[in-house]
């Protein structure tokens, strides 16, 4: 009897081996999520990959959506990598061509830096105009189709590679239509209603950047009380994040920032009147970037993800130095902390687990969401470097 429970016991052990590989790293349960920093393959392997993969990452996805969109996931992805323009305005086609290349600056998701690179990219590009719009989250619903749009900010644009700051407000809808690149702190779905339907526009393209959840939260948290307080530790924090979350998980609360740019301004409206469980809005989330075939961009994987912009933005590698110059470790980068979120997320990890285990509770919607955009993203990389 126990010549064959060893066996058996032997017998798992050889298949976990087998398929351990096979497991995606960002598979996520009906109440929770891996808390797990996603494994990116190299550029050479992603190009090397068989289309076996393609299935494995559009299963792992259809597990988060409803079946109708399952139809619509790799159409999807392949939408949103689809070259839009070159640099020197040479003709690509595309089909339908694109109107706007529009960056969604989700709060501490790299934004800065991407605020920076199309700005250079539009210095590149001259034939290529590009604004940054901001405080724009709570636009007023009776401002969406009217001809001002209020709090909305515009803070300044480039045009035929020249730089004008603007600290223009209210905005004039009209102001905005000149414009072939938009980003800024707005939501999903705005630009949709230049045209005062306010119905998803194919031929924009939205752009939307995702982070591990709690560094993102961390990040948000140093770059908030560093701004109030000089001289903080990381230690500060660490105090700050015990105390706050402590009390948010007594009361069932959840960190949700997200949905203040992943929500539509009228999906926003809608939520507050129905008063959406946390749950709901993740899955409103996901099925937005499914619905503006959204092309991804990973924080944790930059030299990706700047890999696959260029090839978006720049097909003919007419400014491929620019998109070199944002990715990997030696990239430039814009508004960096003086605290390291990672150090801060790492000394919790070991130091303070029942606070850890806390803050991976508290943020667990948030990571539903990057956890499907990263697998979104990795098809995107696949269906891209396969040349689908």
């Amino acid at each position: 009897f126990r010549f064959i429970i060893w066996i058996c016991v032997c017998t798992l052990v050889f298949l976990s081996l087998q398929f351990h590989d096979l497991i995606p790293a960002f598979m996520v349960s009906p109440d929770g999520v891996m808390f797990e920093f996603p494994s990116f393959t190299s550029q050479k392997e992603d190009k090397g990959s068989s289309g076996g993969d393609l299935h494995r990452f559009v299963e792992s996805l259809k597990s988060r959506l409803p079946v109708e969109y399952h139809s619509r996931i790799l159409s999807s992805a392949k939408s949103a990598v689809k070259p839009v323009w070159g640099c020197k305005a040479d003709n690509i086609n595309v089909s339908p061509p694109v109107d706007k290349f529009i960056f969604v600056h989700v709060f501490k998701t790299a934004g800065s830096t991407m605020r920076s690179f199309f700005d250079h990219y539009a210095t590149l590009c001259p034939s290529k105009s590009y604004a940054t719009l901001t405080s724009c989250t709570s636009i007023e619903p009776s401002s969406l189709n009217t001809s001002i749009w209020k709090p909305c900010v515009l803070k300044y644009d480039r045009k035929d590679g020249e730089r004008h700051n603007l600290k223009q407000t209210p905005v004039p809808k009209e102001n905005l239509h000149s414009y072939d690149m938009i980003g800024g702190h707005f939501r999903i779905g705005l630009m949709d209603h230049l045209d005062d339907t306010g119905s998803v526009n194919p031929r924009n393209r939205h752009l939307v950047f995702v982070r591990n959840a709690a560094m993102k939260y961390i990040s948000g948290k140093v770059y908030i009380r560093t701004k109030a307080q000089r001289n903080l530790t990381s230690y500060d924090i660490i105090c700050e994040i015990e105390e706050e979350i402590k009390g948010m998980i007594q009361s069932q609360e959840h960190h949700m920032k997200y949905t203040n740019y992943l929500l539509t301004p009228t999906q926003a409206r809608q939520r507050q009147k129905e008063s959406w469980s946390y749950q709901q809005r993740a899955q409103v989330v996901m099925q937005n970037l499914i619905d503006y075939n959204c092309t991804i961009g990973v924080v944790e994987d930059m030299t990706g993800s700047m890999e696959m912009l260029r090839k978006i933005l720049d097909p003919s590698r007419q400014a491929s130095d620019l998109f070199d110059a944002y990715r990997g470790d030696a990239s430039i980068k814009a508004n960096v902390s003086p605290l390291s979120s990672e150090s801060i997320l790492e000394t919790l990890r070991q130091e303070y687990p029942e606070t850890y285990n806390n803050l991976t509770e508290f943020v667990k919607y948030e990571q539903q969401i990057t956890d499907f955009a990263m697998a979104l993203y990795k098809l995107q990389r696949q269906v891209q470097n396969d040349g689908r």
